[in-house]
C-alpha cells in the first residue's frame, strides 16, 4: 500500500490471488515499539487509523493514532493494573471504546476479576467448576440466567472467556455480607492502606469497604486480613523469635562495644528476656547528656504480649536520649532486677567512670528496690507528681472545711519559714535587671554550665548506630 491510501466504499471488492504483495516491515520511523492489534479501525471522514497493542511489561496497553499520511502520533498509555490480552475495540465519532472482556495472562488474575465484579455489582457467585483448565460460574440466585465460562488456551498459561450468557434478572442478591468477600479479597483491598498507615484499624477497614462496596463484613475477618498482610510484610512472630539469636550477633558484629543478649528458660529453651545496649548511646550520655536517667515500661500488644523495659537519658536540649531496652515476659521485681543488672554490667564493661545518676521512675516498688541494689549511689527521684498533687489537694480540701481563722495556714507557715530561711541567702547583682541568689550552704547548687555548649551537644550524637544487613547476608551458622 502507498502510505495509508485506503479507499472506503460500501462494496466489498474481491481480489484475485497475487494482487497483494508484501513490501517489507513498517515501523513508522522507529516509533512502533509495542505490539500492533490485528483489528485496527479507520475513520471514514478523517481517514485516520486507530489501533492499540498490549505487552507483558508496563505500560500493559497502549493506544495509537496514525494519520492518513502514515505518520504515527505519540503513543498514549492505557493505565491498567495487570497484563491482559485485549482482543478488539471500537471507535465512535469522539471516543475509542476498549472492551472489558480481555484474555487474562494469569488464571489467578482472571478469577480475581470475576470476584471483584460480583462484589461490586452485589450478586453472589456459585462456582460450578474451577480447576487448572476450566472456570465456570453462574449467579447463585435460582432462576437467574447469568453464566460465565472460560478455559485455558493450549500450550500457554492464558485463560480466555468462551461465553458470557444472560443478564442478571435477580437484582442485587447480596445486600449485606458477601461470600466472595473472603480474607484474601480483603487483603488485596487493604494493601495500599497499610502501606500508607500501619495503624489502619479493623474498624476502619469495615467502614471503607462498606463505603466503597456497600457490603458489611465481620470484624474478625477484617482483623485476620490485616494480620495476614502484616505477616506477609514483616514475617510471623514465631519467625521473629527464631531469628533473635542471629540478630543479637549482627548487632555486636556491626556495632563494636554494644551488648545484645537473649535469655531463655526451660529444657526447650523458650524465650524469656532480651537486652540491647548500644555503645554509641553510651558515648553520647558520657559526653553531652545530663546525669538524669529515666526508667520506664510499656505493655507490648503483639501476639505473645510481654513488657518493654527501657532506660533513657536527657540531652541538653531536653530531648529523650535512649540508652538500652529489654523485652521481658512480665514486669515484676525479678525482671527489673535482671534488667538493671544487665545495664550495670554493660556500663562497667564499657566505661571506667560511671557518673552519679539521678533516677526518675513512676515509683513502683519493684523499680525502687532494684535501683537500691544495683545503683546504690544514685539519687532516686519518684515521679509521682500527679498522685501527690491529688493527695495533697484532697487533704487541703478536707482541712480547710474546719478552718475558722486563717484561710490557708499551711501556705502562710511555708511563706514565713521561707522568709526565715531566705535571710541566710546571699544576693548578688548579675546585671542591671537580674540578681543571683546563693545559698549559704551551697548544698543545693549543681553547676550545669558544661552541658549547655554546642560541643557537648554534638558529642551526644557523634557516634553512629550501624544498620543490620539483610537476613540473606547473615551467616546461616549463626541461626540456631
Amino acid at each position: 500500500m502507498d502510505k495509508m491510501n485506503i479507499l472506503f466504499t460500501d462494496v466489498v471488492k474481491v481480489l484475485e490471488d497475487g494482487d497483494l504483495q508484501t513490501l517489507g516491515m513498517l515501523d513508522y520511523d522507529k516509533r512502533l515499539q509495542h505490539s500492533f492489534t490485528a483489528h485496527p479501525k479507520v475513520d471514514p471522514v478523517t481517514r485516520e487509523m486507530f489501533t492499540f497493542g498490549y505487552s507483558h511489561t508496563p505500560p500493559y496497553a497502549t493506544y495509537k493514532v496514525i494519520s492518513k499520511d502514515g505518520v504515527m502520533q505519540d503513543l498514549v498509555p492505557i493505565i491498567i493494573s495487570t497484563p491482559i490480552m485485549m482482543h478488539d475495540f471500537a471507535i465512535t465519532e469522539n471516543y475509542a471504546i476498549m472492551m472489558d472482556l480481555p484474555l487474562y495472562f494469569r488464571p489467578k488474575a482472571f478469577r480475581s476479576a470475576i470476584k471483584e465484579a460480583a462484589i461490586a455489582q452485589h450478586f453472589e457467585l456459585r462456582i460450578v467448576k474451577s480447576d487448572l483448565i476450566h472456570y465456570i460460574a453462574k449467579c447463585a440466585s435460582k432462576g437467574c440466567p447469568w453464566r460465565i465460562c472460560a478455559f485455558k488456551l493450549p500450550n500457554v498459561s492464558t485463560f480466555t472467556i468462551r461465553s458470557l450468557e444472560g443478564t442478571h434478572t435477580c437484582g442485587k442478591n447480596a445486600q449485606n455480607g458477601h461470600h466472595q468477600a473472603c480474607v484474601d479479597w480483603i487483603v488485596n483491598f487493604i494493601k495500599e492502606h497499610l502501606r500508607d498507615n500501619i495503624n489502619y484499624k479493623p474498624k476502619n477497614i469495615l467502614h471503607d469497604i462498606y463505603k466503597q462496596y456497600g457490603i458489611t463484613i465481620p470484624y474478625k475477618q477484617a482483623w485476620r486480613a490485616k494480620e495476614r498482610w502484616l505477616r506477609a510484610i514483616y514475617g510471623s512472630s514465631e519467625e521473629g523469635y527464631y531469628l533473635l539469636s542471629a540478630y543479637c550477633e549482627q548487632i555486636k558484629k556491626t556495632n563494636s562495644g554494644s551488648h545484645a543478649e537473649i535469655f531463655t528458660t526451660g529444657s526447650d529453651s523458650r524465650f524469656q528476656r532480651f537486652f540491647i545496649f548500644f555503645y554509641a548511646s553510651l558515648h553520647g550520655i558520657l559526653n553531652g547528656c545530663l546525669n538524669v536517667i529515666c526508667l520506664g515500661s510499656k505493655q507490648l500488644k503483639s501476639k505473645y504480649l510481654g513488657t518493654l523495659l527501657s532506660v533513657t537519658f536527657f540531652d541538653i536540649d531536653g530531648g529523650v536520649f535512649p540508652l538500652a531496652f529489654g523485652a521481658v515476659d512480665e514486669e515484676n521485681n525479678d525482671s527489673w532486677m535482671w534488667f538493671l543488672l544487665e545495664l550495670r554490667k554493660a556500663l562497667d564493661i564499657s566505661t571506667e567512670k560511671i557518673p552519679t545518676l539521678t533516677v526518675l521512675s513512676d515509683g513502683q516498688k519493684s523499680i525502687v528496690e532494684a535501683v537500691k541494689k544495683k545503683f546504690p549511689s544514685s539519687c532516686h527521684v519518684i515521679k509521682r507528681i500527679h498522685y501527690k498533687l491529688t493527695e495533697e489537694f484532697e487533704q487541703r480540701r478536707s482541712s480547710s472545711s474546719t478552718w475558722s481563722s486563717t484561710l490557708a495556714p499551711s501556705a502562710e507557715k511555708r511563706i514565713m519559714d521561707g522568709r526565715t530561711h531566705a535571710s541566710t541567702y546571699q544576693v548578688l547583682r548579675s546585671n542591671k535587671v537580674e540578681f543571683e541568689v546563693i545559698s549559704a550552704e551551697h548544698s543545693d547548687i549543681v553547676n550545669t554550665e558544661k552541658y549547655f555548649t554546642a560541643d557537648n551537644y554534638c558529642k551526644s550524637y557523634s557516634k553512629e548506630v550501624h544498620p543490620i544487613p539483610d537476613k540473606l547476608e547473615w551467616s546461616r551458622t549463626r541461626i540456631v
